[in-house]
């Protein structure tokens, strides 16, 4: 998403300079918009992402188990199992 980012910046600033002081700014305008919206949504769309489809999590460790959140049964069924299982 980085390089993506900063692909989009770097294009955005050469066209931007190169259309500096002509009528015809359309394409820079549209991509500093761009550049500057797509700075704002894609982490949070990330981070949006990553907390409904992220890791597992440990909630909490007891001396004779280790009780996890947020496990999909998708790990399960890939091992052969169901959450009844385990």
């Amino acid at each position: 998403m980085a390089v993506v980012l900063a692909g989009l910046w770097v294009w955005a600033v050469i066209v931007t300079r190169q259309q500096m002081g002509t009528e015809d700014v359309d394409l820079a305008v549209t991509l500093i918009v761009s550049a500057i919206i797509a700075t704002i949504v894609l982490p949070l769309g990330l981070a949006f992402w990553y907390t409904l489809a992220g890791p597992v999590i440990v909630d909490r460790v007891t001396p004779d188990a280790v009780i996890l959140d947020r496990v999909r049964p998708a790990y399960f069924t890939a091992t052969g199992q169901t959450p009844a299982d385990i």
